[in-house]
């Protein structure tokens, strides 16, 4: 194909990407933002088109796959891209929608994927950016310090950038106040996405207690929103490490876009967030036993003993943050 054979690697060349999308108008918004970024289209590609030539993606150092469906085609080539890359040789940024997230999730055996909920074309950018930097050139192994150097002048200016280009078209982030749930607790979980019996049957009064504890701070921290802006209070690490103790407690299971909902801001960047938290262990990625499609996230088992040692000690000392 002529596209891949013009693909140079070396330090001048102009990184490329491979679009893969069954939304012609979203490709083109695509490889427009991608050309900002400083990347060249390969492509357009349907999903019908990869998988009439799975070649197509052959020797590929990044792509970006557009989703508007969990249908079987769509997870196959995602899942047969992912599959590929278990070297992360590839770089890979995903746009999707909400409701097709845990699907995407389940098919990917890593979180290393860059991931984008909506249409936003900030996002885009600096994601494309972020993502072109990241691919490997060829005869060249960059130092690592540099590398880390590089990374945080072009994500700066590109960030720059996107602010404009999203204040001259009016573009904001992907969920307004009113996506997201207003009483959090667990209801929000799934019907049925319960692994047993609640707490209330298993176990004794403290950890009653503690439960109810997580609860009231969270309660309390929805209770700010009534009074100021929400935003001036963001802190998504927080929120979903408390509704991720809630579950465990409960002994409810959480999807990925469950807890994305728990975060209280846009889902782009709470997935950001359960990304840099399962790199360092606080989250882990647990199969659905019933549904090897299905995958949920959970508390390590360090993290939920940091905060039984947290929330006794807020018992102990008769304190409440919110």
């Amino acid at each position: 194909m002529s596209d891949q054979e013009d693909i140079s690697y070396d330090g001048n060349a102009v990184k490329s990407a491979i679009i893969i999308s069954n939304r012609p108008d979203i490709a083109a918004n695509i490889s427009e933002d991608l050309s900002i970024a400083g990347g060249r289209t390969i492509g357009p590609y349907s999903v019908q088109d990869v998988l009439a030539d799975p070649d197509i993606c052959h020797g590929t150092q990044a792509v970006i796959m557009d989703i508007d469906s969990d249908d079987a085609a769509t997870m196959r080539v995602l899942h047969d891209i992912a599959a590929r890359n278990t070297a992360r040789e590839r770089e890979m940024t995903i746009i999707t929608e909400l409701p097709f997230l845990d699907a995407i999730y389940g098919a990917l055996s890593q979180t290393t994927a860059h991931i984008i909920i909506g249409q936003n074309q900030a996002e885009r950018i600096v994601t494309f950016a972020t993502m072109l930097l990241s691919v490997p050139q060829a005869g060249r192994a960059p130092s690592h310090n540099n590398r880390d150097n590089e990374l945080q002048r072009i994500t700066h200016q590109v960030t720059v950038i996107a602010k404009r280009l999203a204040e001259l078209s009016n573009v904001s982030e992907t969920g307004s106040s009113d996506s997201f749930a207003r009483e959090n607790e667990s209801g929000y979980r799934e019907e049925g996405e319960g692994s047993g019996k609640g707490l209330m049957d298993e176990t004794d009064a403290a950890e009653e207690s503690m439960l109810q504890n997580v609860r009231d701070i969270l309660r309390a921290r929805r209770l700010r929103e009534r009074f100021f802006d929400a935003g001036l209070f963001a802190d998504p690490a927080w929120d979903m490490l408390l509704d991720m103790m809630a579950a465990h407690l409960d002994n409810s299971r959480v999807s990925v876009s469950s807890l994305c909902i728990a975060a209280y801001v846009p889902p782009t960047t709470a997935l950001r967030w359960i990304k840099v938290m399962t790199e360092q262990g606080i989250f882990e990625r647990r199969a659905d036993s019933e549904d090897g499609r299905r995958v949920f996230v959970a508390l390590s088992d360090n993290a939920y003993r940091a905060m039984q040692d947290y929330l006794r000690t807020l018992q102990k000392q008769k304190l409440i943050t919110v």
